[in-house]
């Protein structure tokens, strides 16, 4: 879309230039309208530009967090299983799938230390997660403003 507006600032520019020549009106205000529009339109392409380079990197951060999450998921997941061995008989009905959601309901677990922090920092990583992926959603809209959205 702002290639769309440049070539608009260099028409008003050309025509300008075209009217001073065959002196058919004052061509300054084509001029200077245009030169006005193409350097706005210049300065939007280089912010949007460097904001779009960030998404380079949108995935591999979002691929560090998710592979974080896993490893979290394997520490407690162990911990939980130590924990259910040590109170077989307690939990010899319990059938929940998730170790994250075995630590956050027994409170001896929930009183550890390493498992609070461990889940502080799953619950944190989701959130980044889910930010990452609502700034991808807004890389759609750069790239359609700097060239029709064609990756």
């Amino acid at each position: 879309m702002f290639i769309v507006l440049l070539v608009i600032a260099l028409l008003i520019i050309w025509l300008g230039a075209l009217a001073n020549r065959h002196d058919w009106f004052d061509g300054i205000g084509c001029f200077v309208s245009g030169g006005v529009i193409a350097v706005l339109t210049a300065l939007a392409i280089v912010l949007c530009g460097t904001l779009y380079s960030n998404k380079i990197t949108i995935d591999d951060r979002m691929a560090l967090y998710t592979e974080t999450n896993a490893q979290i998921e394997q520490q407690i997941g162990d911990i939980v299983n130590a924990y259910q061995e040590y109170e077989s008989e307690t939990f010899a009905s319990l059938k929940l799938d998730s170790a994250i959601a075995i630590a956050q309901t027994y409170p001896a677990l929930v009183s550890n230390a390493v498992v609070q922090q461990q889940v502080s920092l799953y619950v944190s990583n989701n959130e980044n997660i889910r930010a990452l992926r609502s700034e991808k959603i807004r890389y759609r809209v750069l790239a359609w403003w700097l060239f029709f959205g064609k990756e």
